[in-house]
């Protein structure tokens, strides 16, 4: 028996030892074997990531589980159908002439029966004519407001009165949870590109986004970079989704709690570039934007236009 006992107990202690080694192994800036892995530990978030050549875990970013909105069911009330009336039939009151002749046998005279009366046909109801006003904001042609789920689930966070920007008439931000438990954190590009090809203005986050990705191919960067990361998102099946731009990154901000779960103490990356070898970043908590270097981790969430 004591023997047994003795067995459990080295055991358990091998089996603790070997999960505070595993957990000592992830931490920021420990060697990593592939870009793109994650791992939780002590409630952080760590990302694999490729710095100068190396394998490396991130930054570790707390993990916050995000609080559902629950959207209350719309009632629906029936339309009654109209009972159709029936009409009274008339009730036949037959009569008996007879005519005095003298001697002949007098003559009964019959009333004709009344003709059947037919029961009233109903009339069927009409089918409500749909609008673009009675469309729900998810559904193509619908009408949004800030505040409401986009058809591709994020939320609507700005509304164009014109077209000054583009065609398009909303922005919407991908939820919370487009990365799993939090935002995901990566570099804008190798620390240095060749030349500027992106603008800060609003409406323009989409190109910006493009551009970026053209020329972080050509400097040899990996995939997981800011503008990649965010055009790969698939959030309501919508593959139009890309980094803010400088200025949709500030009309974000000004709408900030529509987002949920936003990461504080550290900057998001715009898909703005203020030098060939600084971007624009902005910490969505405070407001502040910065010139951040291009291989510096920060967070990023995607958005998209539609409408």
């Amino acid at each position: 028996m004591f023997r047994r006992v003795l067995v459990l107990a080295i055991s358990a202690a091998l089996f603790i030892s070997s999960t505070s080694m595993a957990q000592a192994a992830v931490k920021t800036g420990a060697t990593c074997s592939k870009v793109g892995k994650t791992s939780t530990v002590n409630g952080k978030k760590y990302i694999c990531i490729k710095v100068k050549g190396k394998l490396v875990w991130s930054k570790g970013v707390i993990v916050k589980k995000p609080v559902p909105k629950v959207s209350p069911s719309p009632k629906v009330t029936p339309t009654a159908t109209p009972k159709p009336t029936a009409s009274a039939s008339p009730s036949a009151s037959p009569s008996s002439t007879s005519s005095a002749i003298p001697n002949p046998t007098p003559t009964v005279s019959s009333t004709p029966s009344p003709s059947p009366t037919s029961a009233p046909s109903a009339t069927p109801t009409p089918s409500p004519t749909i609008s673009s006003s009675s469309l729900g904001c998810s559904s193509a042609g619908g009408n949004c407001v800030v505040g409401d789920t986009g058809p591709g689930g994020g939320m609507v966070f700005y509304v164009q009165s014109g077209t000054t920007f583009g065609s398009w008439k909303y922005l919407e931000v991908a939820p919370p949870t487009w990365n799993g438990d939090s935002d995901a954190v990566v570099p804008f590009c190798s620390p240095t590109l060749t030349s500027l090809v992106t603008s800060v203005l609003t409406g323009k986050g989409a190109t910006n986004t493009s551009a970026v990705i053209t020329q972080c191919g050509t400097e040899g960067a990996d995939s997981f970079v800011a503008a990649k990361v965010a055009s790969n998102y698939r959030g309501g099946g919508k593959s139009d989704w890309f980094l803010p731009s400088k200025d949709e990154l500030s009309l974000l901000f000004d709408k900030r709690n529509v987002m949920g779960q936003i990461a504080t103490g550290a900057p998001y990356w715009s898909s703005s570039q203020d030098s060939i070898v600084n971007s624009w970043a902005m910490d969505l908590g405070t407001g502040v934007t910065s010139s951040e270097g291009n291989g510096i981790d920060r967070y990023i969430r995607p958005i998209r236009a539609f409408g």
